[in-house]
């Protein structure tokens, strides 16, 4: 469980990431059927769990989801964070471009 600090900043449960922020980010993840919208942190975009006190809207904690999003898709020919550091004039391969994790490829750090 992360809760915020004395200063009302908030930081990343993922140990790839741990920044801090203000406020987390609203995703919708479109590739799947039924879209799914969720908090995510605005630095490496990974879905949070929140728990929020109803009654004046302040974050309580914000926790790392039970299904991260760090690793590859199965069928990935390349390492989870390839994108981030292609050339920014290369093409992206046909296999990254339908990718359900495209978007999180792009910003991931990686550990290579």
């Amino acid at each position: 469980m992360t809760p915020p600090n004395d200063s009302g900043a908030l930081h990343c449960p993922y140990t790839q990431c741990g920044k801090r922020f203000e406020k987390p980010i609203v995703l919708t993840d479109t590739t799947k059927i039924l879209r799914e919208t969720y908090y995510a942190c605005p630095h490496c975009h990974s879905k949070l769990d929140m728990s929020v006190d109803e009654t004046s809207g302040d974050v309580i904690s914000i926790e790392a989801t039970s299904n991260p999003v760090d690793m590859a898709p199965a069928n990935c020919k390349h390492y989870f964070g390839y994108l981030k550091f292609l050339d920014e004039n290369a093409e992206i391969p046909d296999e990254c471009a339908v990718c359900p994790k495209v978007m999180h490829c792009f910003v991931k750090k990686s550990t290579h």
